[in-house]
């Protein structure tokens, strides 16, 4: 939260910011980028969400489509027309629910295919400027390990199109997916060139944080023996500690056995999604 926190005081004094939050499932990256964002509106900042789709069909530019979207979505043609101005419309292509606004924006030239998508991302950097002088923003998009490439591209343009403008961008990833041949590898050896980016590894609990998370989710102050059993069980993983104190909880018998030795429906359907991906 510190190196976030201080990221965003960087990106309100306008230098924009990119923070990537890395991690296996379950250690917290959402609930992390909740609370980032949950401080940043109670200083007045506006946050926008944007989410990659694991499955086949999603179109190109997905999560930013999410997340202009949703940013738009209060804006009345006026509002919207002052932001985009009379030169900026190809960012309608991504986003339709601008050209609904403003049907009578000018459709982008016909170019060729490189020319078409570099007015495209500039088209998206411009706005996403524009929009911040009237509010500081926060943008959020979550699961770029499944991101297209065309997603992580328009992220490399906006992000260095934004050094000047109070703008913040927060990605999380799962590191686990990631090869060298991962389009997302290719991104963050991009990324890690410019001085406002900055990646946080979220790790496990170590024993002793297992036993705070226990004594605060669930009032239990375990012994050496059993802490060493849950850890060993869990691996620290916030998730699956969460989904052992509902199974304690559930059975509501501190002494019990069965919920430090069970597999809670949570875990296994994580841990099933994992296997399901081997052959």
């Amino acid at each position: 939260m510190a190196v976030l926190t201080a990221a965003l005081d960087d990106a309100l004094d306008g230098r924009g910011q990119m923070v990537m939050l890395a991690g296996e499932p379950g250690i917290g990256k959402t609930r992390l980028a909740q609370e980032l964002a949950d401080h940043a509106q109670a200083r007045g900042v506006l946050v926008v969400w944007g989410s990659c789709y694991e499955g086949d069909g999603a179109p190109p530019y997905w999560p930013w489509t999410n997340a202009i979207a949703s940013f738009i979505e209060p804006l009345n043609s006026e509002q919207l027309y002052t932001i985009i101005g009379s030169g900026n419309t190809d960012i309608a292509e991504i986003v339709p629910q601008i050209a609904r606004k403003r049907p009578d924006l000018t459709k982008p030239l016909d170019l060729d295919l490189e020319q078409a998508r570099f007015q495209l991302f500039d088209s998206v950097a411009t706005f996403l400027s524009n929009a911040s002088k009237s509010s500081p923003m926060l943008i959020v998009l979550e699961d770029l390990h499944w991101a297209d490439h065309a997603t992580l591209l328009l992220l490399e343009f906006v992000i260095a199109a934004s050094s000047e403008a109070p703008l913040m961008f927060l990605g999380t990833y799962r590191d686990i997916e990631l090869g060298r041949g991962h389009p997302l590898s290719r991104t963050l050896g991009e990324l890690v060139r410019g001085a406002s980016f900055q990646r946080v590894h979220l790790n496990s609990f170590n024993p002793e944080e297992v036993g705070q998370f226990v004594q605060s989710r669930a009032s239990l102050a375990l012994e050496e023996s059993d802490l060493a059993l849950v850890y060993n069980r869990t691996g620290g993983n916030p998730l699956f500690l969460n989904e052992l104190m509902r199974l304690q909880a559930e059975e509501g018998d501190a002494d019990a056995e069965d919920w430090k030795t069970g597999l809670p429906e949570g875990v296994r359907d994580v841990i099933g999604r994992r296997l399901d991906r081997l052959s």
